[in-house]
């Protein structure tokens, strides 16, 4: 389980770093709403392969992608902050269209394996990749897709003791894991880099504006990670890297350019 965890959360926050380096290094100029644009398309198409039943059907790990990339694609839109007032709209747009992705791909695929031998071989190659690692039978609905069926039934028993069970794993990394450490230090550094000396961050959002809005973003699919996963700690902790080591690395530069002209 913590290795899927990596692999995914590692995809999260690399594109969305990787996308936002980019975009920093592009010399046209490039309006808002392309920028948004481009985030929204991609974060779609990573939150697809995320959510797809066929390779493991990563429910956590499409929420906390549409969580990021959606405050990613609202930054670049609106070119600035995005205040604590207006998140909630911003992220429960991404959000609901990732539920809706889920259900929709988890009951075709229902209806795919209960169509017979010619429509899972028709799924062929995926759901073998799937099965071999450990993700999704083709047998049968997946594990996203059954919960879906017991909330259609109205079997709001089964939902409580699954949310339930989540929570209690999630607890009981966190007091045992060496992830928590790794996530706490992440969250150290950033706020120490974010408070002292005062303005320093302001002054790296007006320099490197799209890299601070990949950060950012990290820092919320780091926040959902941890609250949608039964071991969120886990993705929480490698995806607060990509949002910790950005700064710290500009610190470094920062502290470095005096010792060089000194040097002169």
């Amino acid at each position: 389980m913590a290795s899927a965890m990596n692999s995914w959360a590692c995809l999260l926050g690399a594109v969305i770093l990787g996308f936002t380096a980019l975009l920093e290094l592009q010399t046209q100029s490039l309006s808002r709403a392309a920028a948004a644009a481009g985030a929204a398309v991609l974060g779609a198409g990573v939150c697809a392969y995320l959510a797809a039943p066929a390779l493991g059907a990563e429910a956590g790990g499409a929420l906390a992608g549409a969580a990021g990339f959606g405050v990613l694609a609202a930054r670049l839109y609106l070119g600035g902050g995005l205040p604590l007032r207006r998140l909630a709209p911003w992220l429960a747009l991404p959000l609901g269209a990732a539920l809706a992705g889920l259900w929709s791909l988890n009951a075709a695929w229902t209806s795919g394996t209960a169509a017979g031998p010619g429509a899972s071989a028709a799924a062929g190659a995926p759901a073998a990749l799937a099965a071999s690692a450990g993700g999704t039978s083709p047998a049968g609905p997946s594990h996203i897709g059954r919960a879906f069926e017991d909330l259609r039934q109205g079997r709001y028993d089964v939902i409580g003791a699954i949310m339930l069970r989540k929570l209690q794993m999630n607890l009981h990394l966190i007091r045992v894991s060496a992830w928590s450490k790794v996530l706490l230090t992440g969250l150290a550094v950033l706020t120490v880099l974010v408070l002292r000396p005062k303005g320093r961050f302001r002054r790296w959002e007006e320099r490197y504006p799209y890299l601070m809005h990949g950060c950012y973003a990290n820092v919320i699919g780091t926040l959902a990670a941890l609250v949608l996963n039964d071991s969120g700690i886990v993705a929480a902790a490698v995806m607060i890297v990509y949002s910790s080591i950005p700064p710290l690395l500009l610190n470094l530069e920062e502290g470095s350019v005096p010792l060089a002209e000194d040097a002169k």
